[in-house]
């Protein structure tokens, strides 16, 4: 049966590791050839094609999709193969930047602008047309428009059913006044003429 080590308790004895990113071949990296004969760095497998969770293993195991982390201090354990579970991200150190770059410092080359142009260039001007505008279409409209007038009425009757009927009947001889109407627009149909 395969040994399993927590990734806490590796954090617990060897300090918080700092993620490390492969720019050149694992050969001329000096900073990770280092670890690796110090046993202080992690490969860490991700699989995102199964369901799985993130593992590890003691060691460099250079593969497709793998990431490395390096630990401060030597990694004590007497199974190299062990599997690293329980990988918690939040447990990794970010790593400081050593005298970071200020916007303000950076300097952009400055380009000086031609004064020169030869001559072929000078007497060669292609004829550049503006661009047309688009043509212009005709579209036609037919826009719904929602009248809405609310007008209190109060009736007295013997259920729900009467005083409802009765309503209906006072709230039509009451004019219908616009102005005081809330009104909707909204587009029912658009035609497009060619």
């Amino acid at each position: 049966m395969e040994k399993k080590i927590r990734f806490g308790d590796l954090v617990r004895e060897s300090g918080r590791p700092q993620t490390h990113t492969l720019w050149t071949d694992a050969k001329h990296d000096k900073q990770l050839q280092q670890a690796i004969k110090k046993n202080q760095v992690v490969t860490v497998i991700q699989e995102p094609t199964s369901n799985k969770k993130d593992f590890g293993r003691i060691g460099f195991h250079e593969q497709p999709g793998a990431s490395y982390l390096i630990f401060p201090r030597s990694l004590k354990t007497d199974d190299n193969d062990a599997r690293i579970i329980g990988l918690n991200y939040q447990l990794i150190e970010e790593p400081i930047v050593k005298n970071p770059v200020k916007l303000s410092e950076i300097k952009l080359p400055k380009v000086k602008p031609k004064t020169h142009v030869p001559k072929a260039e000078a007497t060669e001007k292609p004829e550049v047309e503006a661009p047309k505008p688009p043509p212009r279409k005709n579209f036609s409209f037919t826009i719904k428009r929602t009248a809405t007038l609310e007008t209190k009425v109060d009736v007295e009757a013997e259920n729900k059913a009467a005083a409802k009927e009765q309503a209906m009947k006072l709230v039509k001889e009451q004019p219908f006044s616009i102005e005081k109407a809330e009104i909707e627009d909204r587009i029912a149909k658009i035609q497009e003429h060619l």
